[in-house]
């Protein structure tokens, strides 16, 4: 299906150890799921991009390494780490007229001992997506 891009937002979050992680979703695709009525049928696939900025406090010597999902899965230091939410972003694009609504939802942080190309920590994040179309209003109270 076709969409277009109405507003990509940051969802940002402030782990305990004062790093500051921002996240939004970039949605690449959606496939349509089989309905009579296809404004109303749910998404049957949607292929995700979920991107990452990171900002801590403090940084180690910049990685001339490619890190792998294997290798920061060997180098956890601290798992599931508390944060608090800074800002709750959501993306939403227009499909067949209809807004499309999409959000990251973070559940789990895990701190590697590894660091990127410019000194900042890895983390693992686990997260789900909530995503569907925006309701319309009846207008009636």
């Amino acid at each position: 299906m076709d969409f277009e891009l109405i507003k990509e937002e940051w969802t940002i979050v402030e782990l305990e150890d004062g790093t500051i992680l921002r996240m939004r979703p970039v949605l690449l695709f959606l496939r349509q799921g089989a309905s009579k009525s296809r404004k109303k049928a749910p998404p049957r696939a949607m292929r995700v991009q979920l991107q990452f900025g990171v900002w801590a406090k403090t940084k180690g010597k910049p990685s001339r390494t490619p890190i792998t999902l294997e290798h920061m899965q060997k180098n956890i230091v601290r798992t599931n780490l508390s944060f608090r939410f800074l800002r709750h972003g959501e993306s939403t694009y227009q499909v067949e007229g209809q807004n499309f609504q999409l959000k990251a939802i973070p559940i789990q942080f895990d701190k590697t001992s590894l660091v990127d190309k410019d000194g900042e920590p890895t983390y693992l994040v686990q997260n789900d997506f909530l995503a569907g179309f925006e309701q319309e209003s009846t207008g009636k109270s």
